[in-house]
């Protein structure tokens, strides 16, 4: 073969470096804990199935709750809403598409981000909710619920308090009136000995009060409150007929008559 059709080889990159290595001019290494050597094994991160993690989904389990609590978390976690005011002043309920149209001819920005979807069984729980109770008891079921709370929430009692303050000296008191104002229920001005023993004549003063906490308020937060817990009776018995899938109603109820266990 002449040495125009001779092919030389050049040499790979390991040779080149099998080559410096026998010059001595490359200084090999020992393989140290930060470079080859491998994790000892009590170095070594444990596994999932060492630390009881399985790779499977975990399965759902049905929750028993009361009704209140079904409600609290349909309306107050699950932002379900009732669907009243679609029903009644448009005649129905629009779908996406119409809406989606709409904001397109108005050239209105189309709403983006947000929560996630509300769960199929917070909507059953509302529609119940609406299918059972009349307007009014519906919309005040829906309040407490977003509330978490319930119409007889904390201790009340009547009581009274001075109808006017008045700042002086010893700091706000009531603003006190002449006793001759009521009346023939009232006092008439009595006689006295003052300080540079002379006899005096001085009105009876005493100190108009009012309600702050009337028993009308009390006994009207108590209907309140009857007429709520049966509504919650009611919604406890139509989702009886409801088919949910991950919440199972129980027969708890909240307290009938929480004023009684006050103290």
């Amino acid at each position: 073969m002449s040495e125009m059709g001779r092919i030389e080889r050049k040499p790979t990159d390991r040779e080149l470096i099998d080559a410096a290595v026998a010059a001595g001019r490359v200084t090999v290494c020992p393989p140290g804990p930060g470079l080859a050597e491998p994790l000892r094994p009590e170095t070594r991160l444990p596994d999932a199935a060492s630390r009881g993690i399985s790779d499977r989904p975990q399965k759902r389990e049905v929750r028993r709750i009361g009704v209140r609590g079904a409600l609290e978390w349909a309306f107050g976690i699950e932002h379900a809403s009732l669907r009243f005011d679609d029903a009644d002043y448009f005649g129905g309920c629009f779908g996406v598409e119409y809406l989606l149209m709409e904001r397109g001819r108005l050239k209105a920005k189309i709403d983006g981000g947000g929560r996630s979807p509300i769960d199929d069984d917070a909507d059953l729980i509302a529609d119940a909710v609406q299918w059972a109770l009349p307007r009014g008891s519906a919309l005040r079921v829906q309040a407490m619920a977003k509330a978490m709370s319930m119409p007889w929430s904390s201790p009340l009692v009547p009581k009274v308090e001075p109808a006017a303050w008045v700042c002086g000296r010893g700091g706000w008191r009531g603003r006190t009136a002449d006793a001759r104002g009521l009346g023939a229920e009232g006092w008439r001005p009595m006689d006295r000995v003052n300080r540079l023993g002379r006899r005096v004549r001085e009105a009876v003063l005493y100190t108009p009060i009012t309600w702050a906490v009337s028993p009308q308020q009390v006994a009207r937060r108590r209907r309140d409150h009857l007429d709520w817990w049966g509504d919650l009776l009611t919604v406890r018995n139509a989702l009886r007929g409801v088919d949910l899938r991950w919440i199972e109603v129980t027969d708890a109820m909240p307290p009938m008559q929480p004023w009684k266990d006050q103290s």
